[in-house]
């Protein structure tokens, strides 16, 4: 369900609609930001590939008991229409999928930071929420959901327009935990990626 680029710049980022979000740059949040444990040096600001799938990362996408993967938090597909559920859901994606990762987060208010955001893999076998992440991890690290590690690094959020991760291939099906390299531990921002032929679209 690749997105184009213009519509997802043109939507209202957390216009909670019908329990759904819409993207957009500057908007203002629903929920409480997340402050960070430690100070966060974000990745440049990426722009979206055409073609691929986005997932949202924002804190006001909410926690929820998931049946298969237990408690995931923080992230949401994004729809064609750039609507995003504002409750977690495991991503479901198909071999050969491109997909991006984009910071949700509302744009700060004067005196605050900005709200940086990440997915890391986290190593095969590990479990939630026993894990953590290496250093390198709080940098962009490959461009392939795989076992090896990856990661976007530190996605910032910006006023002025949306900041994506870089473009990561789905090469092969299985399922691969992640989870954000600052609120991992601090707020449960953690969900699984499932890439399956048979994911919907």
């Amino acid at each position: 369900m690749p997105l184009r680029c213009g519509a997802l710049a043109a939507l209202a980022l957390a216009a909670a609609v019908a329990g759904c979000a819409h993207l957009q740059p500057g908007a203002v949040g629903t929920g409480p930001s997340p402050v960070p444990t430690i100070s966060p040096s974000p990745a440049p600001c990426g722009t979206p590939v055409p073609g691929a799938l986005f997932v949202a990362m924002a804190s006001y996408i909410t926690a929820t008991p998931d049946p298969a993967y237990g408690v995931i938090n923080g992230y949401a597909l994004v729809a064609t229409d750039g609507t995003f559920a504002n409750v977690a859901q495991p991503i479901r994606v198909r071999p050969g999928d491109v997909v991006q990762f984009v910071n949700a987060e509302p744009a700060p208010i004067a005196g605050q930071a900005p709200v940086a955001h990440s997915a890391a893999g986290l190593q095969s076998g590990a479990s939630f929420p026993a894990a953590t992440f290496p250093p390198e991890a709080r940098s962009p690290v490959g461009t392939a959901i795989a076992n090896t590690l990856w990661s976007t690094g530190r996605v910032p959020a910006n006023a002025s327009a949306l900041c994506y991760s870089q473009a990561f291939t789905t090469p092969s099906t299985g399922t691969f935990s992640f989870g954000d390299v600052d609120f991992y531990t601090t707020a449960n921002m953690r969900d699984v990626i499932v890439i399956s032929p048979s994911s919907p679209r």
